[in-house]
């Protein structure tokens, strides 16, 4: 850069201060004017879908095209992690949830028991049946100490003839031990929902350059029309779409939104439409 020297200061020249304002200009502007050239080009693609459905093309009107959301590769994965996270509340709630009712029920079967015992029981079946209740209070074994219970009681030609009636509770409690059982398999469910979330997780942060990369765009393309009555109308709708091979492909279409001031502020909360459980099956995540 020349400068020229006053009174022994040293100063730019105005070709260079021009030059130099403008190169900072065209830095600042370039990325918006890339983001209205993408604009115009969904426009266009847009429109042209448009008009082949449309009841009177002549009533087309153009109103506003907005830049909603970009989505990158990175939150098609985020998103599969809150999928399965939420996969994972979900599991675990209804796990609890049974793990109680058929927690409580089973116990009130053994206290049944109990309670039956008590008119003809030997010191032996009380003792049993209590070691049982003590048992399953502590999480320790308590199936054994009941199966033992139950033979003792059907050796016993007395016994089994006084308990005749109850002996069947002893193959209910099992059953619903059974049940019970099946929270292993809900909690292996739930170590498996863990490790792939971890799997993706994992991925994410050793591929963060792909992660950075624009899967589609969420556009919000508002237009008048005439409907079937021959009133205008202003339709507003979320447009999901991508740049494929140069070509601007149209992946999901939500329906028309209310035209007024609630509804507009409302459209971050619209979930992904197509065009995120496209790019989950390209992606393998699906």
């Amino acid at each position: 850069m020349k400068f020229m020297t006053t009174n022994n200061i040293i100063m730019p020249s105005l070709k260079s201060l021009i030059g130099f304002s403008i190169l900072i200009l065209t830095i600042v502007s370039c990325e918006k004017i890339f983001e209205k050239d993408e604009l115009a080009l969904i426009r266009d693609a847009i429109e042209e879908e448009l008009i082949k459905d449309m009841n009177n093309p002549d009533s087309y009107s153009f109103v506003d095209i907005q830049l909603q959301d970009t989505v990158h590769i990175k939150d098609i994965y985020l998103h599969e992690i809150q999928l399965i996270d939420k996969e994972i509340d979900l599991t675990k709630s209804e796990l609890n949830k049974a793990e109680i009712v058929e927690s409580e029920e089973l116990l009130k079967g053994i206290i049944y028991l109990r309670d039956v015992f008590r008119v003809y029981a030997t010191g032996n079946e009380l003792t049993l049946i209590n070691e049982v209740i003590s048992n399953y209070n502590k999480g320790e074994a308590w199936l054994p100490k009941l199966n033992e219970l139950e033979r003792y009681i059907r050796n016993s030609e007395v016994q089994s003839y006084r308990y005749r009636n109850e002996l069947p509770i002893f193959d209910r409690i099992r059953n619903k031990a059974v049940e019970l059982d099946l929270s292993e398999h809900y909690q292996s469910w739930i170590n498996a929902l863990v490790e792939e979330s971890n799997i993706i997780q994992n991925y994410i942060e050793s591929n963060d350059d792909k992660m950075s990369e624009i899967a589609f765009y969420r556009i919000i393309f508002s237009h008048r029309e005439q409907n079937i009555f021959g009133g205008i109308q202003l339709i507003r709708k979320m447009h999901e779409v991508r740049f494929n091979n140069n070509e601007i492909e149209l992946m999901w279409t939500s329906d028309n939104f209310d035209p007024n001031d609630e509804a507009f502020n409302n459209l971050s909360d619209i979930p992904y439409g197509e065009g995120m459980r496209l790019l989950k099956t390209e992606l393998s995540l699906d």
